[in-house]
């Protein structure tokens, strides 16, 4: 893969990342269609591009993380949670990562073909995520009463949000999506669900890319120099453009609806069962 081709795949992995459209599917259909793939080491380039995903997120609320760090050693000092917004931000954040966590361990080896771009079903399976979570994501802009502040959040909450990143292991999902999703179908606003999913996504991107650069650091899979140009770039341009996208997806929500995130899935969703039966 050339540095252009670089370029193109990390921008739409920092773009679909966050905003809710699923990245895992955006990229198994780019890879389709120009039937390039992202890399000889498929599991390091992985690695590589999950960390220029994880920075923009960490820069873009380092305020948040810092207070959230500081409370945590409150936590940790006074053997309590106290009434402190951030305080109970912390528990719920560890509690709402619990499900994808466990998940993640059990399930993730099993879920990967679902993920490869030579799996002729792959196309149908994420085409019909995408249909499907977009048609709950229109539904929960109908019904959600969209009262419920940040400060309102509570432990049912962050498990059903939890639960909802679990699923996003399955392609096509969206982990952005699936968490916005719920939050709006619990009640809360668009910017407080939005921002909650971004601090809950945080710890589980982390722990699966320090897992991943530790299997990396072990030699499981060489690369040779030719290919971390590659990977960086990828890494870089999904970095820069996915600071965008939070930025984007956040002020967009302030005014807006997931409605026109809902139809554009539908649409990408129809595409790929279309492509699945006619490549059959």
């Amino acid at each position: 893969m050339n540095v252009p081709q670089s370029v193109v795949y990390g921008v739409i992995q920092g773009l679909t990342e966050f905003i809710p459209v699923s990245s895992t599917a955006h990229l198994i259909l780019a890879q389709t269609f120009s039937s390039t793939r992202l890399s000889a080491n498929p599991h390091t380039f992985d690695t590589v591009i999950q960390l220029g995903t994880v920075a923009p997120v960490l820069a873009y609320f380092w305020r948040d993380w810092v207070s959230l760090a500081q409370a945590g050693l409150r936590v940790v000092q006074n053997r309590r949670v106290g009434d402190d917004l951030n305080e109970r931000l912390v528990k719920y954040i560890v509690l709402g990562s619990i499900p994808a966590g466990v998940a993640g361990l059990l399930f993730e080896k099993k879920i990967e073909r679902l993920a490869d771009p030579d799996f002729h079903e792959a196309k149908l399976f994420i085409g019909l995520a995408l249909i499907i979570v977009g048609c709950i994501m229109w539904y929960a802009e109908q019904v959600s009463r969209r009262t419920r502040s940040l400060e309102e959040i509570q432990p049912g909450d962050a498990l059903f949000v939890g639960f909802a990143q679990a699923l996003a292991l399955f392609p096509g999902v969206s982990r952005s999506g699936a968490t916005i999703t719920a939050g709006l179908l619990g009640g809360l606003t668009r910017d407080a669900a939005a921002r909650f999913s971004f601090l809950l996504m945080t710890p589980i991107m982390l722990a699966a890319t320090g897992y991943k650069l530790l299997k990396l650091a072990g030699g499981a899979e060489p690369v040779a120099p030719g290919e971390w140009q590659s990977m960086l770039v990828a890494g870089v341009a999904a970095g820069i453009t996915g600071y965008g996208a939070i930025a984007f997806l956040l002020r967009w929500l302030r005014h807006r609806s997931l409605g026109a995130f809902a139809f554009y899935r539908i649409l990408v969703g129809a595409w790929a069962i279309g492509l699945y039966f006619s490549q059959r």
